[in-house]
Order: C-alpha cells, then sequence, then structure tokens
C-alpha cells in the first residue's frame, strides 16, 4: 500500500472491493487486495453496484478453506479479464504463486525476493517479510 501511494500507481482496494469482470452472467470477483492503475479509475466515479473493470494487480490470500480448482478459476478469470499480475499467497507453506498476462507463472519461497515487474515498477520486497 505503502509503494502504491509513494509511486502515484493508482487506488488500492482490500477485501470488500468487487469487480465485475464478465458480463451475461455476471462474474464478480472480490480479491483480498486489487489495484486499478491511474488511467482506469475513471471507470469507478459514480457508480452502482461493482465496477465492470479488471484490476491491474491483484493480491489472493489462501485460507484453509480455498481449494485447488476455486484458486484456478479465480486466477483464470483476472487473467482473461485483463488483469495484469496476480499473486496468491498461500501462508501455510509461505509461497507465493505469481500470474502474469501471456501465461507465465513463477513460484516463490521464503528464501526468493518478488518484484512488481511494469505492473508496480521499483517495488521489490523478500517473500520472508510477508510472514513476518
Amino acid at each position: 500500500m505503502q509503494h502504491i501511494r509513494a509511486s502515484n500507481l493508482g487506488r488500492a482496494f482490500i477485501a470488500d472491493a468487487g469487480f465485475r469482470l464478465t458480463s451475461n452472467p455476471d462474474t464478480v470477483r472480490a480479491p483480498d487486495f486489487a489495484v486499478v492503475e491511474q488511467d482506469q479509475q475513471g471507470s469507478l466515479e459514480n457508480l452502482k453496484g461493482f465496477p465492470a473493470i479488471a484490476p491491474n494487480f491483484v493480491v489472493e490470500v489462501l485460507s484453509p478453506s480455498n481449494t485447488g480448482v476455486e484458486i484456478n478459476a479465480k486466477v483464470a478469470d483476472y487473467l482473461a479479464a485483463g488483469t495484469d499480475l496476480i499473486w496468491v499467497v498461500d501462508p501455510e507453506i509461505r509461497t507465493v504463486t505469481t500470474y502474469h498476462q501471456g501465461g507465465r507463472a513463477q513460484f516463490l519461497g521464503v528464501d526468493d525476493e518478488i518484484d512488481g515487474g511494469d505492473v508496480l515498477p521499483g517495488f521489490r520486497c523478500p517473500i520472508a517479510e510477508f510472514f513476518r
């Protein structure tokens, strides 16, 4: 959150914000954390209901009740809607799996460092810091 604010990268949303990724039928997802870049924020003004917009960056934190099928469906929905970067954080095994447009995925453990790439330029952090 600090990096997003300091870098003026966009608007951040936590847990209860939903995004309508598809219509007819509607698919609404509410990520644990999301960022909508500055140039897309006009789509968020004067809205009633869920904005029909894909966040540029999403974080999903796994809970014991999450299934692999459920998480894979969420990741697929976000990517299909145009989300550029997704981090799936697993606190139980202390890992982060990143998913990028174009199909690239990366599995990172506590000894690794994560970066925000083109979506969160300048962001770098040891994975171990996520689990302190």
